[in-house]
């Protein structure tokens, strides 16, 4: 059964019509987070992948160099709001670490902050060797952080960043968050403004047994007569979407607007959002807006994000906005920025429109989606220029791992060497979370062009990260074999019989080694 589903016990609730920042919904979302921690994401349940890959780790990068380039800034710190299992800044870190060798990045100092509300996940973090490294070195910390909160205090420097202990600059990455915090509901209908207060019911006897409750969601309209909003900031989002559109629903991203501002106020010098979500970006995006639909993941729900909402606040306050100029179905990124408005942002607005326009991270997701669907029609130097596309993105590789394989054996030695290059790299970028074992294709990619210590390696690191599983450990004795180290060959292939006393390729390994080592015993361990 599935551990994201069963995590949440039921609760029986009808809530009245109020509104949708002030919902039990929100809470249950942190409850959500914190029981099952990780597996939220090793299950499938929230969405992952087009977020935290790669490519998408080296445009921010990107983007952050620009950002300090613009600045001037000597010293930045980088918070990841709902760092989840933190792949993504293991792999922001690598890129911004590459960027600063290359001279493309300043040699200025920063640091990258985890930040989740789930203590689990903090945890995770630390206890992951890839992310404790960046920790040792400085490079990273953690931090137990939700939004809105006044102060982030950090777990291993024993700092604290506060509104009356500022960090220089900041850069904050939202990626699947804002989507998943309060916010509210207007509709307008005939130039009248209405309030959409959702009545929300929990119907746990029209689930399955064992599953989370299914929520039944019915909206109330009260009209609006009246400010909506004590806040000025807020209350201008209300004013500009009543003025420039009819006949639609909009968000007011309550709680988004509330935290980048928390955000802004720990910083001297004001503060750069890069935001990856599902939502709308456009005028005509907005135009005719049904009542929002929540979507279900698991013991929690999300929401389309409005980006023009963002857009208008950031210039609200005299700041900057960059947003996609094409409708994507998949993902929006966004740039914002606080303390300028856009003249002022030239390195940034031009790298912005590189990434982020001229060849989207939504626009890269498709291609990506196309090559693995057409995988076994590709040459290997297809292949391999489409590793390079995503940035050596590990699960990118694995979807050619069986191809490259093949087309190795054969291939010329220059081609070798561009499978060799692009291996390494792939290595570097692998961050153990979930259930694909990297080191073991790239062993065996290894293994099938002759590079056998190299492979060893890699079968070695698959073992200590994923246990000993009879396959490897064959593969591990025949490089051994190979090699012409009998006695590491036979270590290992006992060992995966033990594991496995049927495996055939075990046992015609053994035989082999036996008929041509003298003196060792006959006998199959199969029995």
């Amino acid at each position: 059964m599935n551990q994201a589903v069963t995590a949440l016990q039921p609760i029986p609730v009808r809530s009245q019509p109020g509104r949708l920042s002030e919902s039990f919904i929100w809470k249950r979302q942190t409850d959500f987070y914190e029981s099952i921690g990780i597996d939220a994401w090793r299950s499938g349940t929230i969405p992952t992948r087009i977020t935290t890959n790669s490519r998408i780790a080296r445009d921010y990068a990107q983007l952050i160099a620009s950002y300090v380039i613009d600045t001037a800034a000597k010293e930045f710190t980088i918070v990841e709001l709902g760092a989840g299992h933190g792949r993504f800044g293991f792999l922001c870190v690598q890129h911004l670490k590459e960027l600063q060798q290359s001279g493309l990045l300043p040699d200025v100092h920063w640091q990258y902050i985890l930040t989740d509300v789930a203590e689990r996940n903090i945890q995770f973090w630390e206890q992951h060797e890839s992310i404790k490294a960046f920790i040792d070195d400085g490079t990273m910390d953690v931090a137990r952080y939700g939004a809105g909160d006044a102060e982030i205090q950090l777990r291993h420097s024993g700092k604290t960043i506060a509104a009356d202990r500022p960090t220089p600059n900041m850069v904050v990455i939202g990626n699947y968050l804002f989507d998943s915090i309060p916010i509210d509901v207007y509709q307008i209908e005939e130039n009248e403004l209405f309030e959409c207060l959702p009545e929300i019911t929990v119907d746990s006897e029209a689930a399955e047994p064992g599953s989370n409750e299914v929520l039944h969601w019915q909206w109330k309209r009260n009209q609006v007569n009246q400010p909506a909003y004590s806040e000025p900031d807020l209350q201008f989002l209300v004013d500009y979407f009543k003025t420039n559109f009819d006949n639609t629903c909009f968000t007011v991203p309550v709680t988004g607007c509330q935290s980048i501002a928390m955000l802004d106020s720990l910083s001297e010098n004001g503060l750069l959002l890069l935001m990856a979500d599902k939502g709308h970006v456009l005028e005509r995006d907005l135009n005719g807006r049904t009542l929002p639909t929540p979507i279900p993941h698991g013991g929690c729900y999300s929401f389309s994000v409005n980006f023009l909402a963002f857009a208008k606040w950031f210039e609200f306050g005299g700041g900057s906005a960059f947003l996609p100029e094409f409708r994507d179905s998949t993902l929006q990124v966004a740039a914002f920025a606080t303390g300028h408005q856009s003249e002022y942002w030239t390195q940034l607005n031009r790298q912005y429109r590189q990434g982020m326009i001229e060849f989207s991270s939504g626009d890269y997701h498709q291609v990506a989606r196309c090559g693995h669907k057409t995988s076994e029609t590709l040459s290997l130097r297809h292949c391999l220029s489409m590793i390079r596309l995503s940035a050596c993105e590990p699960l990118i590789f694995y979807s050619f791992r069986r191809h490259i394989r093949e087309a190795v054996r054969g291939a010329r030695k220059r081609d070798r060497q561009a499978v060799w290059e692009v291996l390494e790299t792939v290595a570097k970028r692998f961050f153990h979370w979930g259930t694909k074992d990297i080191p073991f294709e790239i062993g065996h990619i290894y293994e099938s062009g002759g590079k056998l210590s190299n492979a060893i390696q890699h079968y070695r690191n698959s073992i200590r990260l994923f246990g000993q599983h009879p396959a490897t450990l064959v593969r591990l004795a025949t490089c051994f074999w190979d090699l012409e180290d009998s006695a590491e060959a036979l270590k290992c292939v006992r060992t995966a019989l033990e594991l496995k006393p049927e495996s055939r390729s075990a046992n015609a390994l053994l035989n082999r080694i036996q008929s041509q080592s003298p003196g060792q015993p006959t006998c199959s361990i199969s029995g």
